[in-house]
């Protein structure tokens, strides 16, 4: 549900900002066919921007720019990103609503568009047709005609074809025809299906329907002739209920439709205008497709600092092998365990020590995992799994970063971990847009004990063939490696400039590790908690 929501959300800035230029700077200029194209880049370029990845590699120190911080909001709103987990209760959350109910409107929208495109199949199917300048007309006297759809001109019978204005209006239809404006229209309101709570994109349907009025005035009137204009639409007697997708001839406005035959273009304006609309569509889509990376640490470091202690955890081991396909030829334990011996293998700095839960096929219970990884006193803690989809839920993919939601005094550091974890993993393979929780709680991040960040990665779904591919690479496992390196940099970079910030605020204070001073005292351990 948060993925669709903030897809559409993206689609809906994103058109809004460029439907904005087109306000402010091209509506009610004579340019009609940029100013058309220019709207249809909109209503594509909306739709793919959102969708496409490119990662940036920036410094770590920087990683706090705004994709951090916008997965970091997300991350907060339980109620929006709490992912289900692998229950396959058919109880429905809140979020799963909330989607059945757009959806059942989308649907509503589609069969309006299917309606009309019934209608117009019933009048062509009720009346004959005659070819006429590589076109089809339709005589008949059904409500909205004249107007036009495809290749085919449906004319209303007590319109005389001899007369003037009838000539005239012909032209105006056949302009629409051979222009292709209905495919404009078909793909708007295909659009309009899954986005129509963007009020952008219903902004633009209806000005695209004035530019094609536009195109078709200035085909069918001999020059800038307002009277001839005029005249033709006061005969236009039989204007009805337009069609969804047709172009109606009375469907816009006169006084703009004589003002734009009137309007005499200014060159120089024009050029400009349009010429400033290209940097905008470079800015736009460097800010919907770029997604910053966190480079190498830059931070200096004293050569008496402390070492820096991270535990990862290979998830599962010995006879609990997690997910596993392929009739157990391939194990989540396997490629947990391979991962994570990467990530200590290549692991370049003296100064970051790496230590291993498990480093064989070994079974560890989750309080054993807890109790081993707080004897260690770590300054960061990261499980690796990997997925799995039931056939319930649909063939999922990619790497999905989750927090605990129980220790909320180490929150907003796991937050950071899991933030600078995201964005180098994202430009490794294909990632959730949102750092995830659950419910029901995880142990090994939820523990009452655990007062160190903590993080789990599911680099993945076993179960579909595409993920199953990636890692089945020795090459992709390794970049994987590198890049939990990487973040893992970044946040000992961030929490060491946070320390450095603390000192300064408080000077002679004695400062705490990154993730808090530990307590003496522990809680007691819940038993029955569900989790890792």
């Amino acid at each position: 549900m948060i993925d669709l929501a903030y897809y559409l959300l993206q689609v809906t800035v994103c058109s809004g900002i460029l439907y904005g230029y087109y306000l402010l700077a091209l509506r009610n200029e004579v340019y009609h066919h940029w100013n058309r194209y220019y709207l249809l880049a909109t209503v594509g370029l909306s739709l793919l921007l959102p969708a496409i990845r490119i990662p940036v590699r920036q410094e770590a120190a920087a990683a706090e720019a705004p994709a951090v911080r916008v997965l970091e909001v997300v991350a907060t709103g339980d109620a929006y990103v709490e992912a289900l987990g692998r229950s396959e209760a058919l109880q429905l959350s809140t979020g799963q609503w909330l989607m059945l109910g757009y959806a059942a409107v989308g649907l509503g929208v589609l069969f309006v568009l299917l309606h009309a495109l019934w209608r117009i199949r019933r009048i062509l199917r009720r009346h004959p047709q005659v070819e006429l300048e590589g076109c089809r007309l339709v005589v008949t006297r059904e409500r909205g005609t004249p107007f036009s759809f495809l290749r085919y001109v449906f004319w209303h019978a007590d319109v005389p074809l001899s007369s003037e204005a009838g000539q005239r209006m012909l032209r105006h239809e056949l302009a629409h025809v051979r222009e292709r404006h209905t495919y404009d229209k078909l793909l708007l309101g295909a659009a309009l299906v899954p986005c129509w709570s963007n009020p952008f994109l219903w902004l633009i349907r209806r000005e695209m329907a004035m530019i094609h009025e536009f195109i078709a005035d200035r085909r069918s009137v001999d020059g800038p002739d307002g009277a001839a204009l005029a005249a033709m639409l006061l005969e236009a007697s039989f204007p009805g209920r337009s069609h969804l997708l047709t172009h109606p001839f009375f469907h816009s406005p006169l006084k703009r439709r004589l003002k734009m035959i009137l309007k005499t273009p200014n060159n120089r304006t024009s050029y400009i205008t349009r010429l400033l609309a290209l940097p905008l569509l470079a800015l736009v889509a460097a800010a919907f497709t770029l997604r910053p990376v966190a480079g190498p640490t830059t931070l200096p470091l004293s050569p008496d600092a402390p070492a820096f202690t991270v535990v990862i955890d290979a998830g599962h081991g010995g006879q609990d092998a997690g997910v596993q396909v392929l009739d157990g030829r391939m194990t989540e334990k396997d490629l947990t365990l391979a991962i994570a011996r990467r990530i200590r293998d290549l692991n370049p700095d003296p100064s970051l020590r790496i230590i291993l839960l498990r480093e064989k096929d070994e079974f560890q219970s989750l309080k054993q995992k807890v109790e081993r990884s707080l004897a260690l006193k770590p300054d960061a803690f990261v499980s690796i799994h990997i997925n799995g989809a039931g056939p319930k839920e649909g063939p999922r993919s990619g790497i999905e970063v989750f927090l605990g939601t129980r220790n909320q005094r180490i929150l907003p550091a796991s937050r950071q971990l899991g933030s600078l974890l995201h964005s180098n993993l994202s430009g490794v393979y294909p990632t959730l847009d949102t750092l995830r929780t659950r419910s029901q709680g995880i142990w090994v991040l939820d523990a009452p004990e655990i007062d160190y960040p903590a993080a789990i990665v599911e680099c993945g779904y076993l179960t579909n063939p595409k993920d199953r591919a990636f890692l089945s690479e020795a090459a992709n496992l390794d970049a994987l490696a590198r890049s939990f390196l990487e973040g893992i940099a970044g946040y000992r970079t961030w929490q060491r400039t946070q320390a450095m910030t603390r000192r300064c605020d408080l000077p002679g204070r004695r400062t705490d590790r990154g993730h808090g001073a530990r307590t003496a005292h522990r809680q007691r351990s819940e038993t029955g908690h569900p989790g890792y």
